[in-house]
C-alpha cells in the first residue's frame, strides 16, 4: 500500500465503501472531511 493510497481512503474522514457503496461508517472520523478533500486536491494536482 502506497502513501497515496493511504491518503485516499475514505476510512479516514468516517466513510466506508463497500462493493462501491459508500456509507457512513459507524467510528468517528479522525480527520476532517475538508482537509481530506484539501489533501486529495493537492495529490491530484488541482490546488485550489
Amino acid at each position: 500500500m502506497t502513501i497515496k493510497n493511504i491518503l485516499n481512503n475514505k476510512t479516514y474522514i468516517g466513510r466506508i465503501v463497500h462493493n462501491g457503496v459508500e456509507t457512513k461508517a459507524t467510528h468517528p472520523p479522525i480527520v476532517s472531511t475538508r482537509l481530506w478533500n484539501r489533501c486529495n486536491q493537492m495529490l491530484s494536482g488541482k490546488r485550489g
